[in-house]
């Protein structure tokens, strides 16, 4: 038995320190955990989960996935997600200060659970509608809870095949306008730029190829001004050091690694197309993310 509900040696430590005192354990752990929450303010709660409750579609972000299929985790998005409901609240701002049962808001018991976890959880993403809605939830893997979440506001019709249609079809494709009205000049400009590109015979004319090159290009720079250069935050996942691999052959020379794999799956978890893992690994071996060269290279020990 551990204090609060608390496991592993960071409980066993502060039992000790604590001399045996559950209690005192218990806040030893609470002010480790803000701790630890404290210097990751600046990471990304880029995992997470979404819930629904009524007319209430919330999204409770959090580092990992594997904070994602924690069950006190899911609990508590499903708790924020009927108190949104109940109390009304259509943004984050609002939905932070509803109360939930235990007197608590919800601004409050999120980042008790995140001390208590030690890694970074946010609501990121509130809405409700007052009208009829109807909600779809997906799940992305199937052992992990749902991470993509539609909630459709109709009227003056109740064919639910049509309406449930369209909501799988706004979690696959992800439209930026509802009508032609709303579409900016500048990104008309584009798409006429991006059809005489299909007529260009000296690149590969792939409408989707074209597309995400464009608007993988925005995304680079909006990464790049939120983490101070794309490289900061691709070599992050290596923690700023190459990684130095000792093949003797070169049929020993993986396509991907688990590294290329995390990227990729952040890269299009930010909207970047085109980027599977075997891609990113040949992106680390490039830029010189992975050291690869066979040991009997001569470049092997110059990288």
């Amino acid at each position: 038995m551990v204090p609060g509900g608390w496991e592993g040696a960071d409980a066993k430590k502060a039992l000790t320190e604590a001399e045996g005192d559950f209690d005192k354990a218990a806040e030893l752990l609470r002010i480790s955990g803000a701790t630890k929450v404290a210097n990751r303010a600046e990471r990304e709660a880029s995992n997470g989960l979404v819930a629904a409750a009524g007319k209430a579609l919330i999204q409770l972000g959090a580092e990992t996935d594997f904070v994602a299929k924690n069950d006190e985790f899911i609990a508590l998005a499903n708790q924020i997600a009927a108190a949104v409901e109940a109390a009304g609240a259509d943004s984050v701002e609002a939905a932070n200060q509803v109360g939930l049962a235990d007197g608590r808001t919800v601004a409050e018991t999120v980042a008790a659970l995140s001390a208590k976890i030690g890694e970074k959880i946010e609501l990121v993403n509130v809405a409700r509608f007052t009208g009829e809605t109807h909600t779809y939830l997906h799940r992305r893997s199937p052992d992990l809870p749902p991470q993509v979440g539609v909630l459709v506001e109709f009227e003056g019709t109740h064919d639910e095949a049509m309406i449930h249609t369209v909501a799988l079809q706004i979690a696959s494709m992800r439209p930026t306008y509802v009508h032609q009205g709303e579409i900016a000049a500048e990104t008309i400009e584009s798409e006429k730029r991006i059809a005489a590109l299909l007529e260009d015979e000296g690149i590969i004319r792939n409408r989707l190829k074209i597309r995400a090159a464009v608007e993988n290009a925005k995304l680079f720079c909006d990464v790049a001004e939120k983490h101070g250069g794309f490289a900061k935050f691709i070599w992050s996942f290596v923690d700023g050091e190459p990684i130095k691999n000792a093949w003797k052959r070169i049929d020993q020379v993986p396509a991907t690694s688990p590294v290329s794999d995390r990227i990729s799956k952040e890269l299009k978890r930010l909207g970047f197309k085109f980027v599977g893992s075997t891609i990113i690994y040949a992106h680390m071996q490039a830029t010189g993310m992975v050291n690869d060269h066979l040991t009997s290279c001569f470049r092997y020990d110059q990288v």
